[in-house]
C-alpha cells in the first residue's frame, strides 16, 4: 500500500480549506470522508449554509489535508484540487454513506461536496520531541 493509500485509509479526521472573500484560507476539520475513488476523488457532506460551502461555490479550487502522526514524525497529504456542490446525489456507490451521514448530523438543508483533485504533495516533518 501506498503512503497516499495508507493515510487516507487510517486518518480518523482531515482538514477541508476553502478561500474566503478577502482571499483567506479557511479551515474546517472533519471526522470522515463520507466516500473517496483513490485519491483522486473525495466526497464530503456539508451543511448547505455553512461557510465553507458559501467559499467553494464562489471560489471551487481549495485542499484537503490528512495527516498520521506517530513517535519521530509526522507525515501530511496535501490535495489540491476543486470542489463540485451537489444537491441530491444519485450515485448508488455513496447512497448507504449519505444516509448515514443524514441520521448522524442532523444538516435541516445538506449538500454533497465532490472534491476532485488535481496534484498532491507528500511531506514528512520531524517531530520536536
Amino acid at each position: 500500500m501506498d503512503k497516499t493509500e495508507k493515510i487516507l485509509r487510517e486518518v480518523s479526521s482531515c482538514v477541508v480549506s476553502t478561500m474566503d472573500d478577502n482571499n483567506f484560507p479557511v479551515n474546517v476539520t472533519l471526522t470522515k470522508i463520507l466516500e473517496r475513488t483513490g485519491y483522486a476523488t473525495l466526497f464530503f457532506y456539508f451543511d448547505k449554509h455553512s461557510n465553507s460551502v458559501k467559499n467553494m461555490k464562489r471560489t471551487p479550487r481549495g485542499s484537503v489535508s490528512c495527516f498520521m502522526e506517530y513517535s519521530d514524525r509526522i507525515e501530511t497529504l496535501n490535495l489540491k484540487g476543486t470542489f463540485t456542490i451537489e444537491g441530491d446525489w444519485k450515485l448508488h456507490e455513496i447512497r448507504e454513506s449519505v444516509e448515514d451521514a443524514k441520521k448522524k448530523l442532523k444538516y435541516k438543508e445538506a449538500v454533497i461536496v465532490v472534491f476532485e483533485t488535481m496534484h498532491y504533495e507528500f511531506e514528512v516533518v520531524n517531530k520536536l520531541i
